[in-house]
């Protein structure tokens, strides 16, 4: 009876050390969202609404609601081609919408009246004003991350090119390289999760002077972002 009971407890904490990823895996993808008119101003309902990453060929369905509104999340971060069919209507297409880690992207169409064959394509631009979320922050690209020179190949070292960031001073457990300031608090007090799951650690990190437990390689990193100000809730537990 011991041995059933402490194989039943095994048995759920696996299950939800299974789904943590599930559960923390939106913190690193983005999202697509918008409304649907037709010329007049008037919503459309039941749209079908079609992502497709333009790298993988990978397809993201959605319909548009009564009130002609759609969201599309979560998405791999890539570049995709939005696609809006609905009877009646043109099919309105939106190319090269390039999504970056943490992105809200707002997309709007409005359909002309006609057949589905007949397509309305409308090339993407970026916004001049983010206006989906509060946030203050920045992404370091791959670019960045790929030539710019790094002291060790230390990732965090282009953390300083935010807005509000700073080096720490060398002390007995850090370097230069190894943390960075967000607006004048602690480096203990930033927040570090990796592909969206939780990775600081409880303690100083004594061997690499950070606060972070696992430092990946930056070939394996496409892109991260630093959030310092405004960030959503689900980024919780610390200031910085």
């Amino acid at each position: 009876m011991r041995f059933n009971s402490l194989a039943r407890r095994l048995s759920i904490w696996t299950v939800g050390i299974l789904l943590l990823p599930a559960a923390f895996s939106q913190t690193e993808t983005a999202a697509i969202n918008g409304f649907v008119t037709d010329s007049s101003g008037g919503v459309v309902p039941a749209a079908d609404v079609v992502a497709t990453n333009v790298a993988t060929n990978a397809v993201h369905p959605v319909q548009t609601s009564e009130a002609g509104y759609y969201v599309i999340t979560p998405l791999p971060i890539g570049t995709y081609t939005i696609t809006v069919e609905v009877p009646g209507f043109k099919t309105g297409v939106a190319e090269n919408i390039t999504l970056q880690v943490q992105q809200r992207a707002k997309i709007d169409f409005s359909l002309e009246v006609g057949e589905l064959t007949e397509v309305v394509t409308v090339e993407s631009a970026a916004p001049l004003l983010t206006t989906e979320e509060t946030s203050l922050g920045q992404v370091v690209n791959n670019r960045s991350i790929v030539e710019l020179p790094l002291n060790g190949r230390n990732y965090l070292q282009l953390g300083t090119l935010a807005v509000g960031m700073m080096p720490t001073k060398k002390g007995m457990f850090n370097d230069h390289g190894s943390a960075f300031l967000a607006n004048g608090l602690r480096y203990t007090m930033n927040n570090y999760l990796l592909d969206g799951l939780d990775n600081n650690s409880q303690i100083t990190n004594l061997q690499s002077g950070g606060a972070e437990i696992m430092r990946p390689s930056v070939d394996a990193i496409q892109e991260f972002k630093l959030q310092t100000s405004n960030f959503s809730a689900e980024f919780g537990r610390s200031a910085g």
